[in-house]
């Protein structure tokens, strides 16, 4: 029998769960498995793309605004929406849709259930006085139907730490779409630099691209760019992405002294365009249980500077085509990333080269939605028997 999986998801967002669900099921046959989803928030960037791929698999769309006090309402609403479209599995993402997949779960007898778990720090998305009672709640309320995904062997252990069982949890690797991804040309790299005002001479250009919070430490990037500088090396900042923090972030810029040596380039329609200006990407996120945006640089050709023990310091090639940091000194922030444009200015072709089948050999998006897929047809076969 082909599995109807019913997603259920936080929102239409363009982030790293977003992008990642609608990857898997981009790359999911129709003929192996069917697919709807349910969000629970009304639109949002990525609705339309949604729509076309549960249409192509068979299966529909609805949106299902959803705050936290009308989780148990949204959950017995899912749980009719899943008998009337003949569902088999129900496949949650983050901590409210997992919230809301839980009370449907109950409601289903025999359908298994799974959570993919992207960001433990999402746990304290109510306050941190909630934090444990929401880890009380998430480990308590397992049962043998339900399956935990971990995106990385980090996080997989990070979720160990917290009291999960470990017979509950799978780990499946996040992938990325490796057709999105590209080296780019030197007169393309040129021309990007030139459209976000780089000036020629500029040194090599240090990247951070993303959301501009506080657990993706952006400053650090701002800071080791200035260590350098402070040293006589030519270096440049480019900063890609908003957040809370953006104004912030020009503050800092400016206090140390970066008003000629940073750009802070807001939100990018083309996020390539950041990738292609760039000799390295600095990735000095905490708590990172993943990092798309490491993978989808080494799909780019781009070596990579990050935080040492994060699930994103595992994805990198071995030296010299990365780089990793402990702590926040931004001295050794400075070196490493010195270290690796170094290795970019000697030998970029090889460099590119090298992290790109890096990529291909580990954060293929097929592999990914195969190991999904497998995992939907286990739970089958286990609730059959």
């Amino acid at each position: 029998m082909t599995p109807h999986v019913l997603q259920i998801l936080r929102g239409f967002e363009d982030d790293g769960p977003g992008r990642l669900a609608l990857g898997v099921v981009k790359n999911l046959d129709p003929a192996e498995a069917r697919v709807s989803v349910v969000a629970l928030a009304a639109d949002g960037p990525l609705r339309a793309a949604f729509e076309r791929e549960a249409a192509r698999h068979g299966g529909t769309t609805a949106a299902l605004p959803t705050g936290w006090l009308g989780v148990r309402a949204a959950g017995r609403r899912i749980a009719e929406l899943a008998r009337a479209q003949g569902a088999t599995h129900l496949h949650a993402h983050l901590l409210r849709a997992d919230a809301v997949g839980r009370v449907a779960r109950d409601q289903l007898p025999g359908l298994p259930y799974f959570v993919t778990e992207h960001a433990l720090h999402g746990w304290g998305e109510r306050g941190p006085l909630l934090r444990p009672l929401v880890r009380r709640w998430y480990v308590r309320s397992l049962d043998e139907r339900s399956t935990i995904v971990a995106i990385s062997r980090w996080e997989a252990r990070a979720l160990e730490a917290e009291g999960v069982p470990g017979a509950r949890i799978r780990t499946v690797l996040n992938g990325v779409d490796l057709g999105m991804s590209r080296i780019a040309p030197e007169a393309e790299r040129s021309a990007a630099r030139r459209a976000l005002g780089i000036p020629d001479g500029a040194g090599p250009v240090l990247l951070t691209l993303g959301v501009l919070t506080r657990r993706k430490s952006p400053e650090t990037t701002l800071r080791a760019v200035a260590a350098l500088r402070s040293a006589g090396m030519p270096a440049w900042a480019l900063l890609a992405g908003t957040g809370p923090r953006a104004e912030e972030l020009r503050a800092v810029a400016d206090s140390l002294g970066l008003r000629e040596g940073a750009t802070l380039a807001g939100y990018l329609p083309d996020p390539a365009q950041a990738v292609a200006a760039a000799d390295v990407l600095m990735h000095p996120a905490v708590e990172e249980p993943y990092g798309l945006v490491v993978a989808e640089a080494l799909a780019s050709g781009l070596p990579v500077v990050a935080r040492a023990g994060t699930g994103a310091s595992e994805l990198l090639p071995p030296a010299p085509d990365s780089e990793t940091v402990a702590g926040e000194a931004p001295g050794d922030w400075a070196a490493a990333s010195r270290r690796l444009a170094d290795a970019v200015a000697a030998d970029r072709a090889g460099i590119g080269a090298r992290c790109r089948a890096h990529a291909e050999a580990t954060a293929d998006l097929r592999r990914c939605a195969g190991e999904y897929l497998a995992l939907y047809s286990e739970a089958a076969s286990a609730s059959r028997a």
